[in-house]
């Protein structure tokens, strides 16, 4: 079940992205440009930036998010690039993310934090396997609605056909993907064709143009659970006898009063006073940070989860999950890894793989490791009990890291999907 926030002039976060080279980091450029949020400063320094890196007299507006020497010289986006805008009807954080496989660990994090996905797709080239990989990673990550922007029709001739057999394979694919809304879009990003202007050179198509369809995108909350959650960032030693815990709500409201429990003790409180930055409050909402002070002296710590009495969350030390792999060195099973969920972190390693995901249909084949960029099932063993929700329910608390050990890297992202059976 999805939950619409429906709130005047919301902000709606907008992962871009697709395959490498399909025109994403000059798609935000041109929304930039012809939205008028672009200083003539700015434009005057991308046209050097053109001039020095690219050695063309125009500007070229993808110099506009790829901020760093290397993507400027390569004219590729290695790093996660966030840029603020806003229209009349809506706010918008933009969300540039890599194209290239070897980035997609940089995709992951984008994504994670997207309500909505557009994804890049050159007309003609059509549905790549990167393409694959980041928009069925998106639907892992709970993007729920995808617009489809078919990108560079100036060089198939804004041809009608092309554009439907093109939307026609990408629709197919993304039926495998649950239920996901999907919309299709032709679009040039270098010359504005139906970007934020309509195009004289589209008559066959009446849908309006891609801001047209972000200012009037439904906002969904990725959280399908109204139960209250608090993982403990850390304790403060407020004096000898006092302590206050803090976090971040990650889902529901706590209020002054309210008897809570703390897991996985199963002991219990009292919120006598919730405070932040700015005061005290009398209740507390997902999102917000805040110190829980109690009528009374508790034990928790960093890692234990704040819930209401009457309220559960699962546990165990076997979980099932859906895992993207992200390093070099394979996944293999019983390799010891740190696996970070909410604030804590535990040992544990996966003794069982289940299936790995084919992208080109979406079919599950049989393995015993995963490579870069792969995508399985597996099952973790953990060295502790650990407390969490399924990912479905809550992607704070259902959704974790890989940690490797030895380097520190983040080797994978995981999303629980149910509790493992020994």
């Amino acid at each position: 079940m999805e939950y619409p926030l429906d709130k005047k002039k919301a902000l709606l976060r907008i992962l871009i992205c697709g395959s490498v080279d399909h025109g994403k980091s000059s798609l935000i450029g041109r929304l930039l440009y012809d939205s008028d949020v672009v200083y003539e400063d700015q434009i005057d320094a991308i046209k050097s930036e053109t001039s020095e890196f690219r050695n063309e007299n125009t500007a070229d507006l993808s110099l506009l998010v790829d901020g760093l020497q290397s993507e400027k010289e390569l004219g590729i986006t290695i790093d996660v690039a966030y840029r603020y805008f806003s229209t009349i009807r809506r706010k918008f954080i933009l969300i540039d993310t890599p194209g290239h496989e070897q980035y997609t660990r940089n995709m992951v994090t984008g994504a994670s934090n997207s309500d909505l996905a557009v994804i890049l797709i050159d007309a003609r080239c059509g549905l790549q396997p990167q393409t694959r990989r980041h928009s069925f990673i998106a639907s892992l990550l709970g993007i729920k609605k995808f617009i489809l922007a078919i990108n560079k029709m100036d060089l198939v001739g804004f041809d009608r056909e092309s554009f439907e057999k093109i939307c026609l394979d990408c629709k197919t694919f993304f039926n495998g993907l649950g239920d996901i809304e999907v919309s299709c879009i032709p679009v040039s990003a270098l010359d504005g064709d139906n970007v934020v202007t309509l195009s004289s050179k589209t008559p066959w198509f009446h849908a309006g143009t891609l801001i047209s369809m972000l200012e009037e995108a439904q906002i969904f909350s990725k959280s399908n659970t109204s139960q209250f959650r608090l993982p403990i960032q850390y304790v403060n030693h407020i004096s000898s006898n006092l302590r206050g815990f803090c976090g971040t709500v990650a889902s529901g409201v706590v209020r002054k009063g309210d008897v809570v429990r703390i897991l996985p003790s199963q002991k219990r409180g009292t919120v006598k006073a919730i405070v932040t930055y700015e005061g005290e409050l009398d209740c507390a909402t997902d999102g917000m940070a805040v110190t829980l002070i109690f009528d009374s002296e508790i034990e928790a710590s960093r890692g234990d989860i704040f819930v209401h009495e009457g309220q559960g969350m699962m546990e165990g030390r076997r979980i099932d999950c859906t895992l993207v792999w992200m390093i070099d060195n394979p996944l293999v099973a019983n390799v010891t890894y740190d696996v970070k969920i909410g604030t804590r972190i535990c040992s544990g390693k996966v003794s069982t793989f289940h299936s790995k995901i084919e992208l080109e249909n979406l079919t599950e084949q049989p393995t015993n490791e995963l490579s870069l960029n792969e995508i399985g099932k597996v099952s973790i063993d953990l060295e502790d009990l650990l407390v969490f929700d399924l990912y479905e329910e809550s992607q704070a608390l259902g959704g974790f890291i890989f940690i490797d050990r030895e380097t520190n890297e983040t080797a994978a992202a995981g999303m629980i999907t149910g509790l493992g059976k020994f």
